[in-house]
C-alpha cells in the first residue's frame, strides 16, 4: 500500500463500507467517519475525477460515478471530497453541509454550493449552472472579511480556508471573464436575514 496518493484515498472512500475510514496506508489515528448512513454502493470503475484542486496542502475534488441506490437502484452521483495527509497517510471524507442559490430566478446563473464553516475554516464547492452565460471565476466573499475564488473549469468550483468564518457565511458571486458581476447570492440563504447583516456582506 505504500507510495498511494490523494486519488487512491478517494477511491478507498468511494469502496470501503460507510463506517470505515479511508486509509491508504501505514497507520493513522482515528478520523471522523466518511459515510454514517450510506444507501449506495459505487461502482469503481466509472469513478470520474470531474476537477481537483489543491489549497493550503487539502486536495480537493469533484467525482462522478454509478452507484447502486438501496431503494432507487441504479443511478449516477456526483460528489465533493477533500483528502488531507496525516503522518505517511491520505485520508478522504465526503464533503457536506448547507447548500442552496437563495432566491435567484430558476433561470438564472448559479452555484449548486455546499460546505461546512466554523472556527476552523470553510471547505466546499458545488457544480456551477452559467444558464447560457460565460461565467469563468466564483467568488465567496464572508462577512468577516475572507475572501476566496476559483475558476469553473469541469463546470465546478472548489474552496478551502483554515481561517475562520462566520455564519451566515457568504456572498457568492459569478463573475466573467473581464472580472464584471453576473449574478450573486446570499449564502447559507435565509428569506429573513437582517438587512444590515446583509449590507456588511455586501460592502
Amino acid at each position: 500500500m505504500g507510495g498511494r496518493t490523494a486519488e487512491d484515498a478517494v477511491y478507498e472512500l468511494l469502496g470501503e463500507p460507510a463506517r470505515t475510514p479511508a486509509l491508504v496506508s501505514g497507520r493513522a489515528r482515528s478520523a471522523p467517519q466518511p459515510f454514517q448512513h450510506r444507501a449506495w454502493t459505487a461502482d469503481l470503475g466509472t469513478v470520474d475525477f470531474l476537477k481537483q484542486r489543491e489549497v493550503l496542502g487539502v486536495r480537493l475534488f469533484a467525482v462522478a460515478f454509478e452507484a447502486e441506490h438501496d431503494r432507487h437502484g441504479f443511478m449516477q452521483m456526483a460528489i465533493l471530497v477533500r483528502a488531507d495527509r496525516i503522518g505517511g497517510v491520505w485520508i478522504a471524507r465526503r464533503i457536506t453541509g448547507a447548500s442552496g442559490s437563495g432566491e435567484l430566478p430558476s433561470t438564472a446563473p448559479r452555484v449548486k454550493l455546499g460546505g461546512s464553516w466554523g472556527r476552523h475554516g470553510f471547505c466546499g464547492g458545488g457544480r456551477v449552472e452559467p444558464a447560457g452565460a460565460d461565467v469563468a471565476r466564483v467568488r465567496l466573499r464572508f462577512a468577516n472579511g475572507v475572501e476566496l475564488d476559483d475558476d469553473t473549469g469541469g463546470g465546478w468550483v472548489l474552496f478551502f480556508t483554515d481561517r475562520p468564518v462566520e455564519r451566515p457565511n457568504a456572498l457568492v458571486e459569478l463573475l466573467e471573464p473581464s472580472g464584471e458581476l453576473i449574478s450573486s447570492f446570499d449564502w447559507p440563504w435565509s428569506p429573513d436575514l437582517p438587512e444590515e447583516l446583509r449590507r456588511r456582506i455586501r460592502a
